[in-house]
């Protein structure tokens, strides 16, 4: 049983629900691609193993070594297939999503903050209070207090997924018109030539590592992962103290970051149902690689945090 303090009920049946996962992988995956779209996904597999690469090069060795310890732990009988590593583990959240008995935490990848072009009166519902935020202060709690191994190995899970999810711009707002007053989910109801834009830029405008074809529909293999998280960091390297704002914990201001980004740039030079241009798309790329970038090291410095070395 997972065992945490008695005022943290609410994250104990958090925990104990997490650990109720029994899954299959590729079932997993498989039944991932028949859900409805929420506000969800998030980056790809290729772009969440790339956040997770760059914070794993960065992690202290009191904290690389916590963290391989808990990815160890197996969640399900097949947990392993794909996620017993750091970088593997940073798609798992996404993964489970198919899954009829686990709960799929759905809104816990994004927090919508609404934003109207065209006037159209703002939603007051929005953002929910179950949120990526909340969720993000949740797991670090877990791994704070529990004494439940499983529960903290699923808790860093998700703690590396969501850093990477926050980090995206459509999982910081929803875009409300006349044509969807309750908002347009992240960019899920705003549609291009042959896709949605929120799938566009969960796919870094089609310049991440591509999961395999059906049957697989597997993760690229971390030979893929390398390079491109290589260059991302020369063209953003963590000398731009930027990235520090606010602190190793600052998810409302990382939030606020992608909404910024969002309502400036991710919906500006767009026709709907038209494919984007070069120029849209050039700038588009420069953004998502800079907030892979800054996900990777602030996941680091958070976890640095939690681990710090022993002196």
């Amino acid at each position: 049983m997972v065992q945490v303090p008695q005022h943290q009920s609410v994250k104990k049946n958090k925990e104990l629900a997490r650990t109720t996962f029994r899954l299959a992988f590729i079932i997993a995956i498989v039944g991932l691609l028949l859900l409805p779209l929420g506000n969800a996904l998030g980056w790809n597999a290729g772009g969440h193993m790339m956040v997770a690469k760059i914070a794993y090069d960065r992690l202290n060795p009191r904290a690389k070594a916590e963290a391989d310890r808990l990815m160890k732990i197996q969640i399900g009988p097949t947990d392993a297939i794909a996620s017993n590593d750091f970088i593997n583990a940073a798609h798992w959240p996404d993964d489970i999503k198919s899954s009829k008995t686990f709960p799929h935490f759905d809104k816990d990848h994004y927090i919508d903050y609404p934003f109207s072009p065209d006037g159209t009166p703002l939603p007051t519902n929005q953002p929910d209070a179950e949120n990526i935020i909340k969720a993000l202060n949740e797991d670090i709690q877990i791994l704070k207090t529990s004494t439940d191994d499983k529960a903290k190995a699923q808790a860093l899970r998700f703690l590396i997924h969501f850093v990477g999810d926050i980090h995206q711009p459509l999982h910081a707002t929803t875009r409300v018109t006349k044509a969807f007053p309750n908002g347009d989910r992240g960019g899920n109801d705003f549609h291009l030539d042959n896709e949605r834009l929120h799938a566009y830029w969960d796919n870094g405008a089609d310049t991440f590592p591509k999961t395999s074809p059906p049957p697989e529909y597997a993760p690229p293999p971390l030979s893929e992962i390398l390079g491109p998280a290589d260059r991302i960091v020369k063209e953003y390297p963590e000398t731009d103290q930027a990235w520090k704002t606010g602190g190793p914990t600052d998810f409302v201001g990382w939030s606020k970051e992608s909404f910024e980004i969002a309502t400036h740039s991710v919906y500006n030079g767009l026709t709907e149902n038209a494919k984007p241009g070069a120029e849209y798309t050039s700038a588009s790329i420069k953004i998502i690689d800079k907030r892979i970038a800054w996900a990777g090291y602030r996941l680091a410095t958070l976890l640095n945090t939690l681990w710090p070395e022993t002196k």
